[in-house]
């Protein structure tokens, strides 16, 4: 997916990553120390971007220690492409770095094909999948992600309504 077939270069896939990163517990699951567990991060990134970032509505910022806008308060929703990514260059705020990203639904099926085929069960019976079959996963993540994402979300809540399913909230939209 090169960017002049309208793919993601390595500098958009960078800035999506550190995104990512920004948002992310990467907390143990005792809560007490940084873990890194680049299974779970490879989980979360491609099942983020591939099924549940809204990339009609939704916009990234990794300044300041990241955030999610939305595209029309930039003046970034292009009507006739609104499937269109925008992630803002830290270097120069007023420039979208994805704005010729046109294949970005190629990007997308290549990141949830990706996420199906390493996190969900093959269709054998077998209720490992193909990456739990090379990294063990302790379930106690499970509810340490949870908690954090609760965390996160009780933070963000200055204004009643503007939580993770709201248009304004996190990379969803709502």
């Amino acid at each position: 997916h090169e960017t002049f077939t309208g793919g993601w270069g390595s500098y958009l896939l960078t800035m999506t990553i550190i995104s990512h990163l920004q948002h992310h517990p990467g907390q143990g699951p005792d809560h007490t120390k940084a873990e890194t567990n680049l299974g779970a991060l490879l989980i979360d990134y491609l099942h983020l971007y591939g099924l549940r970032f809204n990339m009609e509505r939704i916009g990234i910022s990794v300044r300041d220690g990241g955030s999610f806008f939305q595209k029309r308060s930039q003046g970034w929703a292009d009507a006739t492409r609104p499937f269109l990514l925008s992630v803002e260059d830290p270097k120069n705020p007023a420039s979208d770095l994805a704005r010729n990203s046109f294949n970005v639904r190629n990007v997308q099926r290549a990141f949830e094909g990706a996420y199906f085929s390493l996190a969900v069960p093959a269709a054998t019976g077998n209720t490992e999948t193909l990456l739990g079959s090379i990294l063990q996963w302790d379930s106690r993540w499970d509810s340490a992600f949870a908690e954090h994402r609760l965390r996160m979300y009780k933070a963000r809540q200055p204004n009643p309504g503007r939580g993770p399913g709201s248009s304004s909230g996190g990379p969803g939209g709502g």
